[in-house]
């Protein structure tokens, strides 16, 4: 091809090959020895610990686990999306709370009871 100021120019003869870039093929290059497989196992390992791929017997719970304390916006969702005045006047009284620092949590567990105490059959 020719070249215009140390460019390569895009109106080259025709009949010139196209120059070719490298293969990416890993034919000519050498694999290492088999002594070293223990150590790739083992790197190989870590990568997939870190990358949240779990082999061989498992090392969390089978189904993903349920919060056991929910925030007073959470709380309001869970409840029915009722509104946060209503939460606070009506229902907030009647549960189990948990204070952390600052923070109030609602216990999961007593709103679960206080469903299935006003639950009524749809008949």
């Amino acid at each position: 091809m020719q070249k215009t100021e140390g460019a390569i120019c895009a109106y080259a003869a025709l009949n010139e090959p196209a120059p070719t870039e490298p293969s990416l093929s890993t034919a000519g290059t050498p694999r290492k020895p088999a002594k070293y497989a223990h150590a790739r196992e083992a790197q190989a390992r870590k990568r997939r610990a870190t990358a949240g791929l779990i082999q061989g017997p498992a090392r969390a719970p089978p189904e993903p686990l349920k919060p056991a304390l929910a925030s007073i916006m959470d709380a309001c969702a869970y409840m029915g999306g009722v509104s946060r005045a209503k939460f606070y006047a009506d229902i907030l009284p009647k549960l189990e709370t948990v204070k952390l620092g600052r923070r109030n949590f609602v216990v999961v567990a007593s709103m679960d009871r206080l469903i299935e105490a006003n639950r009524r059959c749809a008949g």
